[in-house]
């Protein structure tokens, strides 16, 4: 799992193995998720369930984080939601 607050140029702190059931949590700056992801993103697989903590949008692109992970990784977005009240 990556798990980061690292700017892009930053390694994940751990490694994406292929042949693990794979996922992501992403909770980086919107403006560097683009470049984070294309780094990261010949270990990500299609399959890989990534969980987007990510607010606000893409200062270039006006794209929301969900639409900037399907563009650079390939993975399909599917929404939901991550809730804290009990």
């Amino acid at each position: 799992m990556i798990t980061t607050g690292h700017a892009p140029s930053t390694p994940p702190p751990c490694s994406i193995s292929p042949y693990e059931n794979a996922s992501a949590l992403l909770y980086i700056p919107a403006q560097f998720l683009r470049e984070s992801l294309a780094a990261w993103a010949p270990h990500i697989r299609r399959d890989t369930v990534i969980v987007s903590l990510i607010k606000g949008i893409e200062r270039e692109t006006g794209l929301r984080a969900s639409e900037v992970i399907t563009q650079v990784t390939g993975v399909p977005a599917h929404r939901g939601k991550v809730d804290g009240s009990a």
